[in-house]
């Protein structure tokens, strides 16, 4: 798979999930049907901030070669977030 089409992607969904999430934690919080506390707010916009940051570093890596050992960190980084990500995802499975 073409690793820039891939990193494009993935710095376009992250960056559209960082936008919404920062600027709209009330409208998330409640379509989810929690009620909006100031922690909750909180910690969505903290996610948000912290999508923002892998949406820069993926676009900004976009032109680097994947697999080579300049690369690795970012490799890690992505890897480990996606998993981490997809196993806390896998508990809602019912």
């Amino acid at each position: 798979m073409n690793t820039k089409l891939l990193m494009i992607s993935s710095a376009s969904i992250m960056g559209l999930f960082s936008i919404i999430a920062t600027f709209l934690p009330n409208e998330i919080l409640i379509a989810l049907g929690q009620i909006p506390t100031a922690l909750l707010i909180l910690m969505l916009q903290i996610t948000g901030a912290i999508y923002f940051g892998f949406a820069i570093m993926n676009w900004m890596a976009k032109t680097v070669l994947i697999g080579g050992i300049y690369a690795r960190p970012l490799a890690m980084g992505n890897f480990s977030h996606f998993i981490i990500v997809a196993l806390a995802l896998m508990k809602f499975i019912p």
